[in-house]
């Protein structure tokens, strides 16, 4: 079999500042083989924590869409939303809508999404509005002060971006500040950072930048030779050497779900379409 390595230069701005990058997909024509796997892989369990990080934001994200459809199809009120959390619970993910008090001490939930079934309208998500904002005082206040921490840090932004809380190891909490897609079927990548919220919720205790700038991935924009389909996509990481959560969210959330590729400055990966990464060796 034989590998295309197909390119395109994208231009991109990020807080007015424009780059030009490459980004490529791999499109398979019968008779290649990849290269086996080298030994000296970085530990698993490193691994491991990456993609159980990616997924679960992949189904937070999964939740807030959808949550989000069905609830504003019931026309919300002005001012009775200011955030919306999702939260994963026994019986699935939940997503409240509402506001923080004035003194940040309470969480106003004016709506919520249930996801009731696998299918059907909002994949299932069901809107339940709240006459009396029910007041929440735990998980949904330390959610939205964590949410508010990493957003008035991150900064003012030129394009729409997407914020996620979600649990972390001693009470504490991750937020994830990434770009939002902005065209049906055009998938981002980058620009975006993790942060490590206290379990009040009011101090940052680790902050990681995840990539640099943005990436787009759209099927469309590289039309593959006749007979020919898309295989996977590859990109470059520049800051560290191994992927980082939010690749393995990319995998799991873009189309057509196909493999991904990252090649650091030392080592090469592959993020499998149900987020598992592989360690493939040197370059």
């Amino acid at each position: 079999m034989t590998f295309n390595n197909i390119s395109c230069a994208v231009t991109l701005v990020r807080r007015g500042i424009a780059r030009s990058l490459f980004v490529s997909l791999f499109f398979m024509t019968p008779g290649a083989a990849l290269a086996q796997a080298q030994p000296g892989a970085p530990p698993e369990s490193e691994l491991s924590d990456i993609t159980a990080r990616g997924r679960a934001l992949s189904t937070y994200d999964f939740a807030a869409w959808h949550g989000t459809d069905a609830v504003m199809a019931l026309k919300p009120a002005d001012g009775t939303i200011t955030r919306y959390i999702a939260r994963p619970t026994p019986t699935g993910w939940v997503v409240a809508f509402g506001r923080l008090t004035a003194a940040r001490d309470t969480f106003l939930v004016s709506y919520e999404a249930i996801r009731t079934s696998q299918t059907g309208q909002f994949e299932g998500f069901t809107a339940v509005v709240h006459d009396k904002p029910i007041a929440d005082t735990d998980y949904y206040v330390r959610a939205a002060r964590a949410l508010d921490t990493a957003s008035a840090d991150f900064g003012p932004v030129r394009r729409p971006y997407n914020v996620a809380s979600l649990p972390a190891p001693e009470g504490n909490w991750w937020v994830y500040v990434y770009p939002a897609p902005t065209v049906a079927g055009v998938w981002p990548l980058g620009a975006d950072t993790r942060y490590l919220i206290s379990a009040n919720a009011r101090t940052i205790l680790d902050k990681r930048r995840l990539h640099n700038i943005v990436i787009e991935f759209s099927a469309r924009s590289l039309p593959p030779a006749p007979g020919a389909t898309i295989q996977a996509g590859t990109h470059t990481a520049v800051l560290r050497e191994i992927p980082e959560d939010t690749d393995v969210f990319y995998v799991l959330t873009r189309t057509p779900r196909v493999p991904e590729y990252v090649m650091t400055d030392h080592f090469i990966y592959r993020i499998d379409t149900d987020g598992k990464i592989n360690f493939l060796g040197t370059h």
